[in-house]
């Protein structure tokens, strides 16, 4: 009887273990599915936050690419084209509604802008009544460095000296003359009148100016000018003052 019981024991005891395991395996189950199905939407929710980011940065971005766009005519190597709104304006409508209103008797021209005013010439310098009056074909001419006693300004005039109000001089030199021998005489011709005393300034600047300068007296003599000869620019200088 002893080890009959000892054998139901056993056997109840075995009954129970074997419910509880088979419980237990159960429950382990799904526990490990769960953890999986956790892992997985935890991965799928970090895939889309990423996604969502990645389009949320994009979509802040456009505006600025547009913006540059519209404020810069040439974007990344193209030509932005104005849009068709902008190209027509607003000008060429107010243009077209207010175009017949010209025909009409209530349009008046704009005022013409009044002329800018003249500036008056400034006023001349009064010249000298002393003063010897050189013309401006003698600028750069070495004799008028050597004119200091007197005073001299240039002037408008057709002689090359105009020494007083009745006397001129001309200044010819020698190898002036042997470059262009008719000269001479075509200034002579524009002062046979006006001058009661004619002066002709020679200056010899040549070695061999023996026959230049009888063509020049000859050319003096019949035109009824008076011949002066100077042999530098400072003799001539000097017969300048003294005239």
């Amino acid at each position: 009887f002893v080890a009959g019981t000892s054998q139901e024991q056993a056997a109840q005891g075995a009954l129970n273990e074997t419910p509880g395991s088979s419980r237990a395996a159960p429950n382990d189950t799904p526990a490990s599915s769960r953890v999986d199905s956790q892992s997985q939407n935890q991965d799928k929710d970090s895939v889309n936050s990423s996604a969502r980011t990645a389009h949320t940065s994009q979509s802040s971005r456009r505006p600025a690419v547009q913006r540059v766009e519209d404020s810069c005519p040439i974007v990344l190597g193209h030509i932005a084209q104005d849009p068709p709104s902008r190209a027509k304006g607003s000008g060429s409508s107010f243009e077209q509604a207010f175009a017949s209103l010209k025909n009409t008797k209530f349009y008046e021209p704009p005022p013409e802008p009044p002329a800018a005013p003249v500036a008056p010439p400034p006023p001349k310098k009064p010249r000298n009544p002393r003063a010897v009056l050189v013309s401006n074909r003698q600028r750069g001419n070495p004799v008028l460095r050597h004119i200091k006693n007197i005073p001299w300004e240039y002037a408008d005039i057709v002689a090359d000296y105009q020494l007083g109000s009745s006397t001129c001089a001309l200044f010819l030199s020698v190898k002036y003359h042997v470059l262009k021998p008719t000269y001479i005489y075509g200034r002579m011709e524009q002062l046979q009148r006006g001058y009661r005393l004619r002066v002709l300034l020679c200056l010899v600047d040549a070695e061999d100016s023996r026959k230049t300068l009888l063509d020049i007296h000859k050319a003096a003599l019949i035109n009824n000018w008076t011949l002066v000869v100077a042999w530098s620019p400072e003799e001539a200088g000097r017969y300048v003052e003294t005239y």
